[in-house]
């Protein structure tokens, strides 16, 4: 894998003339504000009827991917020692780490036919709302942790 990608980013640079720059790169300004240190993920399934196995699955990915060099290379992101760009007040002094994984949990509605949605249920929207509204209103039946 890592050959193909170093192929085609080969490509890129022989068929320009020059290698591949990033015009972002030197643009990315800190304005101060938190950022996420340790991420801590909760995988969030609408309903009982959620596959078991896709749902081990992206456990799998959410435990590997938050313990990984995708979230070291986020280091370059941290704000110790920084000032915002804008005001000159001091940054949150943070740095970005590793994560984990907590754990997933189903929500199901007390009542699916309270619903009311103009797109069928399986709208993200829709999900949204429903969510939202069962716990504001605490009347979700059932939250597990697994």
């Amino acid at each position: 894998m890592h050959g193909a990608l170093l192929a085609v980013a080969l490509t890129l640079a022989s068929a320009h003339g020059n290698p591949p720059t990033s015009p972002l790169s030197s643009d990315v300004k800190y304005f101060g504000g938190r950022v996420i240190s340790n991420v801590k993920i909760v995988e969030i399934s609408w309903g009982a009827s959620v596959d078991s196995n896709y749902m081990t699955q992206l456990q799998g990915f959410y435990t590997a991917i938050v313990k990984s060099p995708f979230v070291d290379w986020m280091t370059e992101y941290d704000t110790i020692g920084l000032t915002g760009f804008a005001d000159l007040q001091p940054g949150s002094n943070q740095h970005i780490g590793r994560g984990s994984f907590i754990g997933n949990v189903v929500i199901t509605p007390a009542n699916k036919s309270t619903i009311r949605t103009s797109r069928p249920s399986s709208s993200r929207s829709s999900r949204r709302t429903a969510c939202r509204s069962r716990i504001s209103t605490r009347t979700a039946t059932s939250i597990r942790f697994t």
